[in-house]
């Protein structure tokens, strides 16, 4: 890659002592210069080749934006700007050429490389923050396993409203893989639910920051639905229980107590007024004489009025029935 007597001079000038190159090819830790313009490396040591999985000639092709990740707006120049110094490590998230990310420590020094400005850096892996990430990563893995076995439906969405993650449940529930919902825009996939309590639920949630709960009908699943949404900084976190039998239960039962109320109305008003009417005949014929035809009629209105009391009798009955609970 370069002379050796170039590696000589470059670290000559950092430390004034030609007989580092050694500790500088063969340090246990990454190490490298870069030029602090063009941010491209002039030099890296074998750790780097090894921990970063890149080659020599590759690294050569490469910028420091390459291995680092950056947060969203975040600008290189600006973060190592004021780096320059061994006793001020910054910390920074780099990247393994198979992509795997991890935390380090960042030492930096202004240093001359072949008669021009650079910079040596002087890489360790933050180890606090690779036991958090490690211990993160464990916890991320029992809380997906438990996801994955629970019975409820449940996913996530990003505030770009896209699926980032749903499990067995919910994808057993859709007959789908995962791959079909992961990436895609929620309402996208079920333009149907716009018109529905599902829009106006979840953009309460989001944007109120409230948790909030309702049942739907889904036309996708033909399903009654529970559900539960809860706000997050990446989004909106979902979970849902099919109700349709509850639902069907507590409707037969809503029925059987209306039946009952009717039942109560007929008992307190229809069947009054015959039972009413039958005993004032009963009375009218105690105190009439033995004439022959009023005793008919009075015998008459108490067959016509029990007739009537009969047939309520029968309705109740027939109402009785109909509340029977499936």
């Amino acid at each position: 890659m370069f002379a050796k007597k170039d590696r000589f001079a470059a670290i000559a000038d950092v430390t004034g002592d030609v007989s580092v190159p050694a500790f500088f090819e063969h340090n246990p830790c990454p190490m490298w210069i870069i030029d602090p313009e063009t941010m491209r490396f002039l030099i890296v040591n074998n750790s780097a080749q090894r921990q970063y999985g890149y080659t020599a000639l590759e690294f050569a092709k490469m910028q420091l934006h390459n291995i680092v990740l950056l947060k969203d707006g975040e600008d290189l120049y600006k973060v190592i700007s004021d780096k320059k110094y061994f006793l001020t490590p910054y910390s920074a998230i780099h990247k393994h050429k198979n992509g795997q990310t991890f935390n380090v420590q960042v030492y930096a020094q202004a240093v001359t490389y072949k008669g021009s400005p650079a910079r040596l850096d002087f890489i360790m892996k933050n180890e606090a923050a690779a036991r958090a990430e490690a211990e993160s990563k464990v916890l991320n893995e029992k809380m997906e396993d438990i996801l994955e076995s629970i019975s409820d439906g449940f996913f996530t969405l990003d505030n770009d409203w896209k699926f980032t993650y749903v499990n067995k449940a919910y994808t057993d529930t859709h007959k789908a893989q995962k791959e079909n919902f992961i990436g895609n825009n929620f309402w996208e996939y079920f333009p149907i639910a716009l018109k529905q309590k599902f829009y106006t639920e979840y953009h309460r949630a989001v944007n109120d920051r409230v948790n909030v709960h309702f049942e739907e009908y889904s036309w996708y699943l033909d399903k009654w639905i529970s559900v539960h949404a809860y706000p997050t900084e990446a989004g909106l976190t979902v979970y849902f229980t099919d109700i349709t039998e509850q639902r069907k239960y507590r409707l037969q039962i809503e029925a059987h107590n209306n039946i009952l109320k009717e039942i109560a109305w007929i008992q307190s008003h229809k069947v009054r007024s015959p039972l009413a009417s039958i005993l004032g005949l009963t009375e009218l014929f105690a105190q009439k004489n033995s004439d022959p035809e009023e005793i008919r009629i009075i015998i008459e209105g108490i067959r016509s009025k029990a007739e009537d009391l009969d047939r309520i009798i029968r309705e109740i009955n027939e109402k009785t029935r109909d509340t029977e609970v499936e």
